[in-house]
């Protein structure tokens, strides 16, 4: 599933990368989804709203990369819960972002207009979050550390994930059976 999908223009690539049998794009907004469905044929891929996706099918692997920045605190709340609800126990969760302590990712927030209002998100925040509602930390990396300016470095990123210098960071939570706080 790729929670937040827009038009749906990442659910090709997680077809092919997951090989998976169906893949889902949920979104609110109604407009992109239609967008999306008139780019993308194949009876694989659903595009459907939150209040539309049916909770008997449960979800292996869930994707979110750009949404919570754009998601109140109760938003980012109510997203956590539709996410655990919808996993299957053990499932995935790849949830990505943009790092908030990257001075880069700042500033180029701050020359988009779609991202005018958006709150960046802590690590430890959505982190704390996810936990509470039952999910265990896997792993947390920091990725993008170089621009394609300077590509030539980007063979280093992997021994520095753990650092925050990247532009995003991506975090990835297994569903688990109890909450812990």
């Amino acid at each position: 599933m790729d929670f937040g999908c827009g038009p749906g223009a990442t659910l090709a690539n997680l077809h092919e990368i997951l090989n998976a049998r169906q893949v889902v794009g949920v979104d609110p907004s109604r407009s992109l989804l239609d967008v999306g469905r008139k780019m993308f044929h194949p009876p694989s891929f659903d595009l459907i709203t939150p209040e539309e996706y049916s909770h008997t099918k449960a979800i292996d692997v869930a994707y979110c990369n750009g949404v919570f920045h754009h998601l109140s605190d109760e938003e980012r709340k109510s997203a956590v819960e539709f996410l655990f609800r919808i996993l299957k126990p053990g499932g995935v969760l790849s949830l990505w972002e943009n790092n908030p302590y990257s001075l880069a990712a700042r500033w180029v927030m701050s020359r988009i207009p779609f991202d005018k209002d958006a709150e960046m998100v802590w690590p430890r925040s959505i982190i704390a979050i996810l936990r509470r509602r039952g999910f265990q930390l896997l792993r947390l990396d920091y990725l993008f550390v170089f621009p394609n300016l300077l590509h030539r470095f980007r063979w280093i990123e992997p021994f520095v994930s753990k650092a925050p210098f990247g532009a995003q960071y991506q975090v990835f939570m297994v569903k688990g059976t109890h909450v812990i706080t």
